[in-house]
């Protein structure tokens, strides 16, 4: 489940500073963030739609499959079952610098 602010609210972003929890706005030009309807799930806005959609995913577990599927598809590269393996392999040797 993809939750994400209601349309038309502005996003804002929590950040930790040594002075506590500092809130502030999106960047307008903040690119490396997928609509929120770009997901390979549910998507709720508020906590009834959050609760609806556990609710669904509860009773209706397969309700995202082949959304999930297709999502994954486009957006991550190799997806096979070693990606943990590769990811592993390409930082013992970055280390190592090999």
């Amino acid at each position: 489940m993809h939750l994400c602010p209601p349309p038309g609210k502005e996003v804002k972003f929590s950040r930790l500073t040594r002075f506590g929890l500092r809130a502030r706005a999106r960047d307008a030009g903040a690119s490396w963030m997928n609509p929120p309807e770009d997901n390979g799930g549910l998507t709720a806005h508020d906590d009834t739609g959050a609760l609806a959609a556990i609710g669904r995913a509860m009773t209706e577990p397969a309700c995202c499959r082949e959304r999930a599927t297709d999502w994954l598809d486009r957006h991550v590269a190799q997806r096979e079952g070693a990606t943990a393996e590769r990811m592993t392999e390409v930082l013992r040797r970055l280390v190592r610098q090999d």
